[in-house]
């Protein structure tokens, strides 16, 4: 069996995140919770050192819209493209909008260790087209998932 690691970096880190993309497959039906107003509510989540794997769709979406805060130089997530067509995405999956809530914590859109955040590049590419596909089959794509880890143990 042959494996192909693209865009692969080591660094002395003690955390890695790895990121696993699959198109084709299955795309599930959307599982994300929707309020009484009918949007999604989304914060920013926390993802350090911990040792998970994250398979479900809203630990995905809080990924990759913590992710989006370093995609943007000024941290201006709601005004960022990515975000417009993450909304944009969500809406045409799902029939309703992304509604993003800050936060009452330290760093109120969330987090991605400062060693882990090239993983999302491979998503957060400059063509509409290609994020908005990337990024539905990475959220509600059945093989898709993250995991956080840390050379710690």
């Amino acid at each position: 069996m042959r494996q192909v690691r693209r865009n692969v970096f080591e660094t002395n880190s003690s955390s890695c995140h790895s990121l696993t993309l699959i198109k084709g497959g299955d795309l599930q039906s959307s599982c994300l919770e929707v309020s009484d107003e009918d949007l999604i509510k989304i914060h920013g989540g926390e993802f350090g050192w911990e040792v998970e794997q994250y398979t479900g769709q809203e630990s995905k979406l809080q990924y990759l819209f913590t992710g989006i805060r370093y995609q943007n130089e000024a941290n201006d997530i709601i005004n960022s493209i990515w975000f417009k067509w993450l909304n944009e995405m969500i809406f045409e999956y799902t029939g309703h909008e992304l509604h993003p809530i800050e936060k009452d914590s330290w760093c109120e859109w969330g987090y991605i260790d400062h060693q882990s955040i090239g993983e999302l590049d491979e998503i957060f590419i400059k063509d509409e087209q290609t994020f908005k596909e990337n990024a539905k089959w990475f959220i509600f794509g059945s093989e898709s998932y993250f995991i956080t880890d840390n050379d710690n143990h």
